[in-house]
């Protein structure tokens, strides 16, 4: 195959897409020329396509076309990564189609493989990489409408005392997985503690992509005992960071003890754009109806170390001075929260 070939026809596509190109880019990712010379990362065939991928500095893109340029949907797809560090940047799509994944591997990559998010036991299952960077197929759930598994790469980079994980989010870079309180705290998601609350949650994931994502932490922020010998609850909050840094999505989760070590825990809270879990404002509040075993209704309420009091209003009242509260309340009952930070001030629930 003739590189240099597709390499000009990548170009001049860049330069001017037709009316039969489809175009896609990233939240916040312009998609006009190059204001420079691109950098070259990859030219050649993966995955039945004839792909090229540049990096012009503050945007990948990544052009494709069926193998053998003899018709069939060409592809421009822009992805923003300024301010990539090295384990963020260990791994780009190259090739989706069939339910199936390739990824074009960074040179400080010395391993890879794969990891079931939603089987904490299981072990990983090394994945073979050509001399080019690009790796076999790997299944991956990304728009798919069942989530039977949750196909993670584990990255091991040159130099590194451990791997890492990186999530397809349906995008063109992979996201990287920490866990964790939000700060210098959180730490990477290969770590053994972080593998039994992300097989709970990691069904979700996918909701909380399309956005550009960077990274995305999950933080158990509170513990809860439960009524009627039903054991504790954990309560998550999973937020997503963004290349452009605006357009953030924050999930919290409600897990009393599962009946699976994959079964998903509960989304309480979803919002977008809220400082809630993040490094500038790690204090949340959620909340949650819950039934006991013994058919006894609840609303379950937690904030992080943060909450110094919770406050319920509306179809269930009352209230408690710690950072969780559990009060008796009507399977249908609608309530809100509000809870007093530590330093002082108010504090809403998410959502």
């Amino acid at each position: 195959m003739d590189d240099t070939a597709l390499l000009r026809r990548a170009l001049a596509v860049w330069a001017r897409p037709g009316e039969d190109v489809t175009v896609s880019a990233t939240p916040g990712t312009q998609s006009g020329p190059a204001p420079g010379p691109a950098q070259l990362l990859f030219a050649g065939e993966a995955g039945g396509a004839s792909v090229v991928l540049l990096y012009d500095g503050l945007r990948l893109v990544r052009y494709a076309e069926p193998s053998g340029a003899g018709g069939g949907e060409v592809v421009l797809d822009f992805a923003r990564v300024d301010g990539a560090v090295l384990i963020g940047a260990s791994a780009v799509v190259i090739a989706r189609g069939d339910g199936n994944t390739r990824f074009l591997t960074a040179p400080w990559v010395s391993g890879a493989a794969t990891s079931d998010l939603t089987d904490p036991d299981a072990e990983a299952v090394a994945l073979g990489v050509g001399e080019d960077g690009v790796t076999d197929a790997v299944r991956t759930t990304a728009g798919a409408e069942e989530c039977a598994e949750f196909q993670a790469l584990e990255i091991t980079a040159q130099g590194a005392d451990r791997p890492y994980l990186l999530a397809d989010l349906g995008e063109l870079t992979p996201a990287l997985l920490t866990h964790g309180e939000p700060g210098d705290r959180a730490g990477i998601a290969g770590a053994t503690e972080a593998r039994d609350r992300w097989a709970r949650i990691a069904c979700h994931l996918p909701a909380v992509g399309g956005g550009g994502v960077r990274a995305v932490n999950a933080w158990n922020f509170a513990e809860q005992s439960l009524p009627d010998g039903a054991g504790t609850a954990e309560w998550m909050c999973t937020r997503t960071e963004t290349w452009r840094g605006a357009g953030s999505r924050t999930m919290t989760q409600f897990l009393p003890p599962p009946t699976t070590p994959d079964e998903p825990g509960v989304v309480t809270a979803t919002a977008e754009d809220n400082p809630s879990c993040g490094l500038r404002f790690p204090a949340v509040l959620s909340g949650v109806r819950w039934r006991s075993p013994a058919d006894s209704w609840y609303l379950r309420a937690a904030g992080s170390e943060h909450v110094a009091g919770i406050t319920a209003s509306g179809g269930v009242t009352g209230g408690a001075g710690g950072s969780t509260a559990a009060l008796p309340a009507e399977g249908g009952a609608e309530a809100g929260l509000t809870a007093g930070p530590a330093g002082g001030g108010g504090l809403a629930m998410l959502g």
